[in-house]
């Protein structure tokens, strides 16, 4: 867009080239004088210049809680008995549910470099370098006789969906992981959500952003579609 644009020459031609303009152009009181060299020596990590003695980041914040102050104690929460933050089992995916005899992997999404939740998932150019698959150890592959690359059906009790099938050993033994919002439309068969867990906690009604739908709390098996 720069180039059509006619700045193709001013736009920075490696991540390298804009890290040192940014550092040698910022007019941050806070930042001027911090070269390239010095934060890839400290790994990453440079002290602000110009600092005060105590210095002291997000002061003077108010916020919409009963205090004004960010609260660790929830009056409205007494009758859940999470006043005060509790530890709480999953609905489904913990140790010992008999439902994980019939259903032994913990499905869970995850978020992809590819797209913005489900934004930009149809956007050709960008489908070129994804397709919607689901991760499995090979261990749990292999007991299923799945290699990588095959089309496989992952279901439980509540539905199924169709797609290709990865194996790595970035997805620990005993769960399997999909990129999270994938449209209907791009799976070999279904949606993942005919699978996820649609348990209503509820303690949700009353929190400040509403209730969380538990995806990632999900066990399903998998097969050789």
């Amino acid at each position: 867009m720069a180039k059509r644009l006619g700045y193709g020459d001013v736009v920075p031609q490696t991540q390298e080239q804009l890290a040192r303009y940014q550092l040698d152009n910022s007019t941050d009181k806070s930042v001027q004088g911090i070269t390239l060299e010095e934060v890839i020596a400290g790994h990453g990590v440079a002290p602000l210049r110009n600092q005060p003695e105590i210095a002291r980041s997000y002061s003077n914040q108010t916020y919409k809680t009963t205090s004004g102050k960010i609260d660790l104690y929830y009056e409205n929460l007494v009758s859940y008995g999470q006043a005060l933050p509790q530890y709480e089992a999953p609905n489904e995916a913990f140790e010992g549910n008999p439902l994980a005899e019939k259903y032994p992997l913990n499905m869970t999404q995850r978020r992809s470099k590819y797209f913005i939740h489900q934004n930009y998932y149809d956007a050709t150019w960008i489908r070129q370098f994804y397709e919607p698959t689901l991760e499995m150890n090979p261990v749990d592959a292999k007991k299923r006789g799945i290699e990588s690359g095959d089309t496989i059906e992952a279901f439980n009790d509540r539905g199924s969906f169709k797609c290709k099938c990865v194996t790595t050993q970035a997805v620990r033994p005993g769960t399997c992981v999909i990129v999270e919002g994938i449209w209907p439309k791009y799976m070999e068969q279904g949606s993942m959500q005919n699978v996820t867990n649609d348990a209503v906690n509820p303690r949700g009604a009353v929190l400040a952003k509403g209730r969380v739908i538990p995806f990632n709390d999900t066990l399903v098996d998998v097969k050789k579609a």
